[in-house]
C-alpha cells in the first residue's frame, strides 16, 4: 500500500499554501470530496502502475526499491508535466512507462499549476493502492517459502570415513 498525505495533496491541488491552512486542521467537505477524486484517480491507474513496475521486474529480477513520479497539475487539472525518479539500476523504461500512466491523470481542477509527488514501491508482489484517511494498512502478506534449488549437503558427507576398519578376526 502506498501512502500519500491527502490533505497536503488536497490543500496543494487547490491552490493554497502551506501557510494560508497551517493552523486549520479539519478539511472542507470540498477539500474532502477532492481529496477522494484524487485517491480514486490514483488508484484507478494502480494496475498500470502494477503493470510497469511488473514488467521492469521481470528484466531486472533482483532490483527492489522505489520509484518517485512527480507531477504538475495544470489549471484544468490535468496532468501538465510527469517526471520519475529512481535510483534502481536500468529503469529508463520503468521511468517512461510511469510517466506515461501519470500524463494520464485528470484531478479536480487547481486554482493555480499545483505539484505534488507520490512513491511507488518496486518490489515483487507490491500492489499499488493508496490509502483513504485513516484507513489502516492491510497486514504484511506471508512470504512463500520458495526451494533454494540446492541439495543440502553436510560438509563431512563428502570426507572419507578416517576411522578404521573393523575387522573380525
Amino acid at each position: 500500500m502506498v501512502s500519500l498525505l491527502a490533505p497536503l495533496a488536497v490543500l496543494v491541488s487547490l491552490g493554497a499554501g502551506p501557510d494560508e491552512k497551517a493552523d486549520k486542521k479539519e478539511l472542507s467537505e470540498t477539500e474532502k470530496k477532492a481529496a477522494e477524486a484524487i485517491r480514486k484517480t490514483l488508484n484507478a491507474s494502480g494496475p498500470a502502475i502494477d503493470k510497469c513496475t511488473g514488467r521492469y521486474l521481470t528484466e531486472q529480477p533482483a532490483a527492489r526499491g522505489q520509484a518517485r513520479i512527480d507531477v504538475t497539475v495544470a489549471k484544468t487539472g490535468r496532468v501538465k508535466k510527469a517526471e520519475v525518479t529512481t535510483k534502481l539500476p536500468q529503469a529508463r523504461t520503468l521511468r517512461l512507462c510511469l510517466e506515461f500512466v501519470a500524463r494520464a491523470w485528470t484531478f479536480p481542477p487547481p486554482r493555480k499549476p499545483a505539484p505534488f509527488g507520490l512513491t511507488v514501491p518496486v518490489a515483487p508482489g507490491s500492489k499499488f493502492r493508496l490509502a483513504a484517511a485513516g484507513e489502516k494498512p492491510p497486514p504484511p502478506a506471508k512470504k512463500k517459502e520458495e526451494p533454494e534449488g540446492f541439495l543440502k549437503l553436510r560438509p563431512g558427507s563428502f570426507l572419507p570415513n578416517l576411522a578404521p576398519e573393523k575387522t573380525d578376526q
